[in-house]
C-alpha cells in the first residue's frame, strides 16, 4: 500500500441495507451479510491497495473484534448510545478537506456532512 491510496469510509449496515447482492445474505443472518461485505471489501483492498475503515451500530448481541491484521480493513463498532453515523461524521471532521478519502453510504445526512467537508462520496448502491 502506498501513500497515495484512497481512504474509504464505509457506512456497513447502509450497504447491506441498500444493495441487493448483501440484503441477500441479510435475510439469513446479519453477521453472514457482515461477514460478505468484509470479505468483498477485502478483495478491493487487495485490487486497488486502498484502506477500508468499516463501520457498524454496536449492540449487545455483536461480537467486537479484537486486534485486526495490518493492512486489513479496520472494523469500528459504535458503542450506545452512539450511532456508526456519529463515528463516520467525527472521522470525517478530522480528515476534513483530505483528498483521498470518500465517504461510502446512502445516508443523504451523512453523505451532506461529508460534503461540507470537502470529503467525496459515493452511494452505497453505485460503488
Amino acid at each position: 500500500m502506498t501513500d497515495f491510496s484512497e481512504h474509504l469510509l464505509v457506512d456497513g449496515y447502509n450497504v447491506i441495507k441498500t444493495v441487493p447482492y448483501f440484503q441477500h445474505y441479510e435475510r439469513t443472518s446479519l453477521e453472514r451479510a457482515r461477514n460478505a461485505l468484509q470479505q468483498n471489501l477485502n478483495a478491493y483492498i487487495h485490487r486497488t491497495g486502498a484502506r477500508i475503515t468499516l463501520y457498524f451500530d454496536g449492540s449487545d448481541s455483536v461480537s467486537f473484534p479484537s486486534e485486526q491484521e495490518p493492512g486489513s480493513i479496520q472494523i469500528l463498532f459504535s458503542r450506545a448510545p452512539q450511532l456508526a453515523d456519529d463515528l463516520i461524521k467525527e472521522a470525517v471532521q478530522q480528515m476534513h478537506g483530505a483528498k483521498r478519502v470518500r465517504v461510502i453510504s446512502s445516508d443523504r445526512e451523512i453523505r451532506n456532512f461529508a460534503q461540507r467537508h470537502k470529503i467525496r462520496t459515493s452511494a452505497a448502491d453505485q460503488f
